[in-house]
């Protein structure tokens, strides 16, 4: 089972403020990391605050329906842009081990697990989906303490909004029905039933899971053979274990992108 555990929630400096000098703190902060890292390769721990319990914090880019107001808020989401920032200040040849380095250095925070988590940044594999969740689940006890404004602009709990973006995970994974009273221990069984799963069965839940995304996406082409599990499920015996292992925990524009290609190739 995934370990809860209670704390203060306290976020850095740079997720506070109006959009505005948020964006152009997160590009001369991303520059001031980059040159870090290549001194040492190393990474700065940024002092925090606190944020008070009820805040609203803005979780994605399209969540910040304030983002030409003056106004101060807490925006998850600049961890992202942080990221992007310092990668394109490095030359491309450290990229991936700045990286990794980013998204190892995240994990062990509530704000950059929170925000791993949520932004499904690529690859989104298993064993990364698996780690994201379980260190926002060491952080729950705090991160529960505020409230979250969701990418279609829903003032939601942590529990609501760990339940909609990993949807795709519990639909494919859990046997009975999952509600938002106990979404770590949800998370936690879905993950490993996943772990545990021989490849058919991870084929047979990825054909059903798929011909779900395709009857609700109404831009995907050819649904007659997308929306057919016996199809999709003849389809994934053709892909290569690591292809397959990419799709393994459900991730739904992971899907949507499979989806998407199929049709392409399938068009006459």
């Amino acid at each position: 089972m995934i370990a809860v555990m209670s704390q203060e929630l306290s976020f850095p400096g740079f997720l506070h403020g109006s959009f505005t000098a948020l964006d152009r703190g997160a590009r001369k902060l991303g520059k001031e990391w980059a040159k870090l890292y290549l001194k040492g390769g190393r990474l700065p721990a940024p002092m925090t605050e606190i944020v008070p319990r009820g805040t609203v914090v803005l979780t994605a880019d399209v969540s910040d329906f304030e983002r030409l107001d003056a106004s101060p808020r807490w925006r998850l989401y600049f961890v992202r842009r942080l990221r992007s920032a310092a990668l394109g200040a490095l030359p491309d040849e450290e990229w991936d081990a700045f990286l990794i380095a980013f998204d190892a250095a995240c994990l062990k925070s509530s704000w950059g697990a929170l925000d791993a988590a949520i932004g499904h940044v690529p690859p989104n594999g298993l064993q990364i989906v698996s780690a994201r969740i379980r260190a926002v689940c060491s952080f729950w006890g705090g991160l529960d303490t505020v409230r979250y404004l969701d990418s279609a602009r829903r003032v939601v709990s942590l529990s609501e909004l760990l339940a909609a973006e990993f949807s795709g995970l519990l639909q494919m994974w859990s046997d009975s029905e999952v509600t938002t009273e106990d979404i770590p221990s949800a998370l936690s069984r879905a993950l490993e039933q996943a772990k545990l799963a021989q490849k058919d069965e991870v084929a047979a839940r990825l054909a059903r899971q798929l011909a779900n995304v395709s009857s609700m996406s109404a831009n995907i082409e050819q649904k007659g053979k997308l929306g057919d599990e016996s199809w999709l499920r003849n389809w994934l015996s053709t892909l290569d274990d690591e292809r397959l292992e990419s799709l393994r925990a459900g991730d739904q524009a992971a899907l949507r992108r499979e989806l998407h290609k199929l049709a392409e190739a399938s068009a006459p």
